[in-house]
C-alpha cells in the first residue's frame, strides 16, 4: 500500500473534489478518488502495479490540473507522501483575466466610444455582480444617466445553470456550481507574518460577478436577525424592498404535491418552533399567460445584457456598460472622477459622475477604498462569515420516505423568541434538500435522465447556516508597496458549544425519522469564503435598532451609514455585502438585492432634487 496525501491549507472551496490522476492509469482513464479527513485528501494505492514507482498529479473537479511538473513516486510499500497545495496550487489566477473572444467583441466593443456624450454621468457604478449589475439597471430605468465599469470580460452571457453541464449520476454534486471552479480568482495574499486566516474563498471578475456562479436560493432574513440591523432599514426590507427584489430576481418554488406535504409534516412534528416553507429560489418561469421562453435562473449578466442591447427609452437609452475597465483610484469631488485602467488598450482613462458607488466584493471595493484614500480607519476591518455545517445523506428504498422521482428543497426558521426569552434560541436557518440531483441538475438528454433514475438513491443534504455578529478583530490588510493588494487575516467564528450541540440534535431526529444514511459521520464544514457569503470589510454603522440595550454588539461604529454613503465623503457610496453589519443565517443575496433597490431610489431622489 503506497500512502499519497495533499494538505489542503488554502483555495479549496467546499462540495470540491480532488483526484489522483498517474501515468498508470494512462492518467484521465482511471482517476482515483481520496477521502477528506480533517484538512488533507489522502489517496491509498493498494494496487501492486504501482509499487513499481510511478508520476502522479492531483486534479480538482476532475478538470483543472495541478500546476507543477508531475511528481515522481517511488514504489516504496506503506510509505506516506505529503503535499501542500500552496506549493504548486490549482493554476487558478490572481488578477482579473483579459479575454477578447467574440462574445466580447459583439457584445461589448470597447473601442468605440460611447455614443452619447454623457459625463459627466449621473451615476458610476464600480462592479456588475448582485448589487452592483441591479443597481445600475434600476438607476437607468429611472432615467439617470449611469455607466457600469467592469474589471472581468464576458465568459458567460447567463447564468451557468441555463447552460447545458456534465452529469455525475449517483454522485452528490452541486451541478449550479460544478463550473465556477474554472473562472475563479484568487485575488487577495496569505499572511506572512504569522497571522492566522482560513478564508478559502475566490472572486469573481466578469460580467455579472458571482450572480453568474451561485444557487438561486433566495430566502427573506428573518425578523429577528434584522434586529441586528438599523430599524429603518428593517422596515424598508419588510414593507416593500425585499417584495420588488423577489418580483424582480423572480422568486419561485416548486410545485406542492403530496410528498412535499409529507416532508413539511414531519418537519413540523421535529421543529415546532420552526416556520418551514419551499426554499424560494431566483429561477423565472413563463411570463403570466404568456407563452414564452422559460428566462431560467438570474443572473445580472443576463440583466444587463438584455437591458443595455435593447432600444428604447426605458434603461437602454442611459445605461453604458465597459467592460475589461479596472478602476484603479477614485477621486471625490463636484464630480466625482473614477480613474481606471483599461485591460485591453492598457490606457489610463477617467469617467466622472455626479455619484460614485462601489458594488465590486468584499475584498475589491475595500481595496477600492485605500486605494483612493477614502473611508475611516475601520476600512478592511470586520470581515465575517457565518460558519455552516452540513451533512450528506441517502434515504434509501425501503424508508416510506424514498420517492424515486422525488425532490424537496425546504428552509426552515426559527421564529421570533417567546416572552421571556432575550434572543433566539437557534440562531441559523436549516436547509434541506431530498433529491438534490433533480433541484440541482437540468436534464436535456433523455438517456442521461434514465440513467441518473436507474443510479438513484435520493441523495440528500442537510445544511445549518448560522447568524453571527461581526468579528471585529478579523481583517484585510494593504499592501501598499504591491497596488494594495488584500492580505486576509480571517478567522472562523466557529459554533458555540450549545450550537453545535443543537445542530447534532436536530439533524440526528430528522434524518432518524427519514430513515436516512449518512454518507459519512460528523459535518463538513462550508468554509470561509465558500460560498461567497463574506461581509463587512466597509461595514454600516448601527446606531438604532431593536437590540440595542440588549446587551449585543448592536451598536457598531462603521464606515457608511445606513444608505451606504462613506461617512468621510458626500457622494461616494458602497452597496455589496461588503456594507453588512453583521453575517446573517440567511443566503445575502436576495437582501444586497433589496438594498440595491433602496440605494437606487435613494439616490434617483439626490439627483432629483
Amino acid at each position: 500500500m503506497i500512502f499519497v496525501e495533499l494538505v489542503t491549507i488554502a483555495h479549496i472551496p467546499p462540495f470540491s473534489e480532488v483526484t489522483l490522476r498517474t501515468d498508470k492509469d494512462e492518467w484521465e482513464n482511471n482517476e482515483i478518488e481520496g477521502s477528506y479527513q480533517n484538512d488533507r485528501w489522502i489517496f491509498e494505492l493498494a494496487d501492486p502495479k504501482y509499487l513499481t514507482g510511478f508520476l502522479c498529479k492531483f486534479a480538482l473537479n476532475r478538470q483543472i490540473w495541478s500546476n507543477d511538473p508531475n511528481f515522481n513516486i517511488p514504489g516504496t510499500d506503506n510509505e506516506r507522501h505529503t503535499f501542500y497545495l500552496n506549493e504548486f496550487g490549482f493554476g487558478l489566477p490572481v488578477e482579473p483575466v483579459v479575454e477578447l473572444g467574440q462574445t466580447q467583441i459583439k457584445l461589448f466593443d470597447t473601442s468605440r466610444p460611447d455614443p452619447a456624450d454623457r459625463e459627466p454621468y449621473d451615476v458610476i457604478v464600480i462592479g456588475s455582480g448582485m448589487a452592483g449589475g441591479v443597481l445600475a439597471d434600476q438607476l437607468a430605468d429611472s432615467g439617470l444617466d449611469t455607466l457600469v465599469l467592469e474589471a472581468g470580460g464576458v465568459p458567460l452571457e447567463t447564468h451557468i445553470a441555463n447552460l447545458p453541464r456534465r452529469h455525475f449520476p449517483g454522485e452528490f454534486r452541486k451541478h449550479v456550481w460544478d463550473r465556477w471552479f474554472e473562472y475563479q480568482v484568487i485575488n487577495y495574499d496569505q499572511p506572512t507574518d504569522g497571522s492566522e486566516n482560513v478564508y478559502g474563498g475566490a472572486q469573481a471578475f466578469n460580467l455579472g460577478g458571482r450572480s453568474v456562479f451561485w444557487g438561486g436560493f433566495i430566502p427573506r432574513m428573518s425578523s429577528w436577525e434584522l434586529d441586528y440591523w438599523p430599524t429603518q432599514i428593517k422596515w424598508d426590507l419588510e414593507d416593500r424592498y425585499y417584495q420588488l427584489a423577489e418580483d424582480l430576481m423572480g422568486r419561485s418554488t416548486a410545485p406542492v404535491t403530496y410528498y412535499t406535504r409529507e416532508i413539511h409534516r414531519v418537519l413540523r412534528e421535529q421543529l415546532p418552533r420552526y416556520s418551514h416553507f419551499d426554499a424560494p429560489v431566483a429561477v423565472r418561469q413563463n411570463l403570466t399567460s404568456a407563452n414564452t421562453i422559460t428566462t431560467g435562473m438570474f443572473s445580472t449578466a443576463d440583466l444587463l445584457l438584455e437591458s443595455s442591447r435593447t432600444a428604447g427609452p426605458t434603461g437602454s437609452g442611459n445605461l453604458s456598460v465597459r467592460t475589461h475597465h479596472q478602476a484603479i483610484r477614485i477621486e471625490p469631488g463636484e464630480p466625482c472622477t473614477v480613474v481606471v485602467r483599461d485591460m485591453i488598450s492598457e490606457e489610463e482613462k477617467e469617467f466622472s459622475a455626479r455619484f460614485v458607488v462601489l458594488a465590486c466584493g468584499c475584498f475589491e471595493s475595500a481595496r477600492l477604498a485605500k486605494r483612493s484614500n477614502i473611508g475611516n480607519d475601520l476600512v478592511g476591518q470586520g470581515v465575517t462569515d457565518h460558519p455552516i455545517a452540513f451533512a450528506h445523506f441517502f434515504i434509501p428504498p425501503e424508508s416510506p420516505y424514498y420517492d424515486r422521482f422525488g425532490s424537496v428543497k425546504v428552509v426552515s426558521q426559527p421564529t421570533e423568541p417567546h416572552p421571556g426569552e432575550d434572543r433566539i434560541r437557534d440562531p441559523f436557518n436549516v436547509l434541506i434538500e431530498l433529491g438534490a440531483d433533480f433541484n440541482q441538475g437540468r436534464y436535456l438528454d433523455e438517456d442521461i435522465f434514465r440513467d441518473n433514475l436507474e443510479k438513484r438513491n435520493m441523495l440528500c443534504e442537510i445544511v445549518f447556516l448560522t447568524n453571527r455578529e461581526l468579528l471585529l478583530s478579523n481583517q484585510i490588510e494593504f499592501d501598499a508597496d504591491n497596488d494594495f493588494r488584500p492580505i486576509a487575516k480571517i478567522q472562523n467564528p466557529g459554533l458555540p458549544d450549545e450550537v453545535e450541540a443543537r445542530v447534532r440534535e436536530i439533524s440526528d431526529n430528522i434524518l432518524n425519522s427519514f430513515g436516512a444514511v449518512k454518507f459519512n459521520e460528523g459535518f463538513g464544514d462550508g468554509g470561509l469564503g465558500g460560498v461567497a457569503h463574506e461581509v463587512g470589510s466597509l461595514h454600516m454603522q448601527v446606531r438604532d435598532s431593536n437590540n440595542i440595550g440588549k446587551g449585543t454588539q448592536a451598536v457598531l461604529e462603521g464606515v457608511v451609514d445606513e444608505n451606504g454613503k462613506f461617512l468621510d465623503q458626500e457622494f461616494v457610496y458602497a452597496c455589496d455585502l461588503s456594507i453588512f453589519p453583521t453575517s446573517p443565517a440567511a443566503n445575502p443575496s436576495l437582501t444586497a438585492v433589496a438594498l440595491a433597490l433602496r440605494l437606487s431610489d435613494h439616490l434617483v431622489q439626490l439627483v432629483r432634487s
